[in-house]
């Protein structure tokens, strides 16, 4: 059987580590393999094809047949690695917390600890029956974050 390791260490010498990035590796029983990989430009598909290539080429179909597919995350799934919390930094994103609680915000920074967001609100000032927009910065720790995703402009 093919191992997630013996995926893991093949991607690593393939992929350009200064702008790609492994997001996840799923082997399924049968050797039914998922490469994840990203750029922080936007993985093409050229680049999926061609790191697909580079690794059936170390792969030996005589001794396991396989099934292979080299893909980008969708828009739409949580983040999975840092990498993609740096890939969107200044972009809007919600934060889903393991309390429940869902932020939608403008990612501002990211370190190993966790993240920072920017997010709009409106607070009463004074005796005014009238609210008031401000940016209220938080910080917030991966242990803290259930999911996080990109929202997509429309």
């Amino acid at each position: 059987m093919i191992t997630k390791e013996k995926i893991q260490e093949l991607v690593a010498t393939i992929i350009d580590t200064k702008k790609q990035f492994l997001v996840n590796i799923i082997v399924r029983p049968g050797n039914n393999i998922v490469v994840v990989v990203d750029d922080y430009n936007g993985i093409s598909l050229e680049d999926c094809v061609d790191i697909s290539r580079k690794i059936e080429a170390d792969l030996d179909r005589d001794k396991e047949d396989f099934e292979l597919e080299v893909t980008s995350p969708g828009l739409t799934q949580p983040f999975i690695v840092i990498q993609q919390y740096y890939k969107n930094l200044n972009k809007d994103i919600e934060v889903l917390l393991k309390s429940g609680i869902k932020l939608v915000a403008k990612l501002v920074s990211v370190d190993e600890k966790g993240i920072a967001v920017e997010a709009e609100k409106r607070i009463k000032v004074g005796d005014s029956k009238k609210k008031e927009l401000i940016l209220e910065k938080q910080f917030i720790v991966f242990e803290n974050i259930k999911n996080t995703k990109i929202l997509l402009p429309f």
